[in-house]
């Protein structure tokens, strides 16, 4: 891809085993950097549990423009409700609502469960995510640190 396309004609589906070489691409683009084959594994895992899903934005010509990764979480303290857990859109392909259709899309998702909370969480340093979602009418709830160990 190397300029914007207006929306028409782009659609939107789960996501499948033959996405994993565009899955892996989009993903590198926000740092994320992963093979196919390990996009493929963690895909197959996935699609194999109903609590979670990708959807996929789909140009015209079958070349993926985004994605999108919703899980549902439980918490002792609360009543279950589904994380976004990704959200990526082409750079190329940034500014014209693929993002918030993915979004849309996924919401559809959480009502469809009967749950009644989504939550996000976006890295500070990804300036533009934070109005994105407040225009989507999400709220800010708080500012957290997120702790890393990696085990043995």
């Amino acid at each position: 891809m190397t300029r914007k396309t207006p929306l028409v004609g782009i659609t939107f589906r789960l996501a499948c085993d033959k996405d994993a070489h565009e899955l892996a691409a989009l993903a590198t683009q926000l740092g994320y950097h992963s093979t196919s084959a390990q996009i493929r594994k963690r895909l197959n895992q996935i699609t194999a549990d109903e609590g979670q899903v990708v959807f996929v934005a789909v140009l015209p010509d079958g070349e993926l423009a985004g994605f999108t990764h919703v899980f549902t979480t439980s918490r002792l303290f609360c009543d279950p409700f589904v994380e976004l857990g990704a959200l990526v859109v082409d750079k190329e392909m940034r500014g014209i609502g693929i993002g918030t259709m993915l979004v849309r899309a996924a919401e559809r998702w959480v009502a469809a469960r009967g749950l009644s909370q989504i939550r996000i969480r976006s890295n500070a340093l990804r300036a533009g995510a934070k109005g994105f979602y407040l225009r989507l009418d999400y709220e800010l709830s708080k500012t957290q640190n997120v702790f890393f160990k990696q085990m043995e």
